[in-house]
C-alpha cells in the first residue's frame, strides 16, 4: 500500500462511517489468537505481521509489566533472532493493560540476592545496548507508567511514542540504587534538567518528554488503536514509511522554554533559571547542589514558588540514599564524555558495587516494599558523611567474570 492509500485510510477512519466490516486491532491486545508465547508464564507475547512488524507485548499487567530476568532474556533473544530475519522490518513494543508500559525491573526478584540483582542488571544492560544499536527501527508506545528498566527499553529505541497518560521517572536513588540502564548517555546531554531528574526522581509527563527529546512523538491515547492498525497492516519497508504513518497521528507539542507563559513545571524552572543555578554544569559536587538550594530558600526575592520548589527538591535529595546520590552525581558527570557501551559498563560496575554493600544495598527496596512509613536506615545517614573514596571505589573495575560483555 502506498502513501496515498495510507493517508486515504487514515482520513476515512477518522471522519467517515461505512458499512464495510473492518478488523479492529487493539494496540495492546493480549487476546489475539495469533500471538505467540514461548514462556510458560506468557509474560512476553509476540506476533510477526505480514507487513514486517514484529509486535511484542509486555504481558504482566498486574505487576505494571515489570521485567523479570526471564522476560529480559526472552526479549534479548527475540531481538537477536529477528534482527537479520528479512520477514521483520521493524519492532513495535507495547505494555499490556492501560496502567503501564513498564514500571522497571521486578524489585522482589532484584532484591532477593546479590547474585540475582547482578544477573538481572547485567542482562538488562545487554538488552539496552542491543536496542540502542539495533539495525531496524524499534518503536515503543508508552501509554502509562514508565520507570527504571522501562525507560531503558524505550529511550534507547529509534522511536518512542508517548500519550497524555505517560508518566516517566527514574526514582532509583529513592530505593537505594542509582539511575542506570544507560540513560545517563541521554540525560547527561540534557544538562541541568537531566541532573535534576536523576537526583530527585521527579515525575514528568508527555509535554516535557517530547520537549526534552526523551520521547520522539506524542500521539493521543484515543488514536492508538488506529495507529497500531496502520503499523501492522500497511507496508513499512523503510524508516521513511514508518515515520509517515506515525506522523498521521502525531500531535505537535509546542514547548515553551523562552519568553512565553510556561505550562509545565520544567518549562517554568528553565525560564526561571532555577535549574541552571542549582544543577548547571558549573556545579562540582552534591554539596554544592544542596548549598545552592538552601540559598534559593533564603534568597528568592519573595518568590514563594521558588522557595517551595527548592524546599521540596532539597527534601527529595536528602531523603534518598546518600551514597546513591553521590554515585548518581559522579555517574552523570562522567557520562557526558562516554560512549553508550562505556556508560553501560560503568552502570554495571556501580550497580554491582552498590548492591554488594550488604548493610545498605537493599535497604531502600525493603523499606519501599514492606515498610509503609518508608523509613530506611541509610549508612551513612547523610550526604555530608559519605566518604569520597568509597564513591570512587564504586567505579572501579570488577572481577573479569562480573564485567559487562557486550560482544
Amino acid at each position: 500500500m502506498n502513501r496515498i492509500d495510507v493517508l486515504s485510510n487514515h482520513l476515512c477512519s477518522s471522519t467517515i462511517t461505512t458499512t464495510t466490516t473492518t478488523t479492529v486491532v487493539k494496540y495492546n491486545d493480549n487476546k489475539d489468537p495469533l500471538l505467540v508465547s514461548e514462556l510458560e508464564s506468557n509474560h512476553i507475547l509476540y506476533r510477526i505481521y505480514d507487513n514486517g512488524c514484529l509486535k511484542i507485548i509486555l504481558n504482566r499487567e498486574k505487576a505494571l509489566n515489570s521485567l523479570t530476568l526471564e522476560m529480559i532474556n526472552h526479549l534479548l533473544n527475540l531481538l537477536k533472532k529477528y534482527e537479520n530475519d528479512k520477514r521483520v522490518t521493524f519492532v513495535l513494543v507495547v505494555g499490556a493493560g492501560d496502567r503501564a508500559y513498564c514500571s522497571g525491573g521486578d524489585l522482589l526478584e532484584f532484591s532477593s540476592s546479590v547474585e540475582m540483582s547482578h544477573r538481572l542488571s547485567n542482562t538488562e544492560y545487554k538488552l539496552d545496548y542491543l536496542i540502542h544499536t539495533y539495525s531496524k527501527p524499534y518503536v515503543s508506545i508508552v501509554n502509562g507508567i514508565v520507570m527504571g528498566g522501562g525507560v531503558g527499553i524505550s529511550i534507547h529505541g529509534s522511536h518512542c511514542i508517548v500519550t497524555e497518560r505517560a508518566l516517566w521517572a527514574m526514582p532509583e536513588c529513592f530505593i537505594g540504587y542509582f539511575p542506570d540502564v544507560g540513560t545517563n548517555y541521554q540525560m547527561s546531554r540534557l544538562g541541568a534538567i537531566g541532573l535534576y531528574l536523576d537526583l530527585t526522581g521527579t515525575r514528568i509527563k508527555y509535554r516535557d518528554l517530547v520537549g526534552l527529546g526523551i520521547a520522539s512523538h506524542h500521539v493521543p491515547s484515543d488514536m492508538l488503536d488506529r495507529l497500531v492498525r496502520d503499523l501492522t497492516e500497511n507496508t513499512v519497508d523503510t524508516t521513511r514509511q514508518l515515520d509517515f504513518i506515525i506522523n498521521l497521528y502525531r500531535k505537535q507539542v509546542g514547548y515553551r522554554l523562552h519568553n512565553i507563559e510556561p505550562s509545565t513545571m520544567v518549562e517554568w524552572l528553565v525560564q526561571n533559571q532555577c535549574l541552571e543555578r542549582c544543577f548547571g554544569n558549573h556545579i562540582k559536587s552534591v554539596q554544592e547542589v544542596l548549598d545552592n538550594l538552601e540559598n534559593e530558600i533564603k534568597n528568592n526575592n519573595g518568590d514563594e514558588k521558588v522557595r517551595k520548589w527548592a524546599e521540596q527538591t532539597l527534601t527529595k535529595i536528602t531523603g534518598s540514599r546518600p551514597l546513591s546520590i553521590c554515585a548518581c552525581f559522579k555517574a552523570f558527570r562522567d557520562s557526558l564524555n562516554l560512549s553508550i557501551d562505556d556508560v553501560l559498563k560503568m552502570d554495571n560496575r556501580v550497580g554491582t558495587h552498590l548492591t554488594q554493600i550488604e548493610e545498605d544495598g537493599r535497604e531502600g527496596i525493603k523499606a519501599a516494599l514492606f515498610d509503609k512509613t518508608y523509613k530506611p536506615q541509610w549508612i551513612p545517614p547523610t550526604i555530608q558523611q559519605v566518604d569520597p573514596n568509597i564513591v570512587d571505589s564504586l567505579f572501579k573495575p570488577l572481577p573479569s567474570h562480573q564485567e559487562l560483555d557486550l560482544n
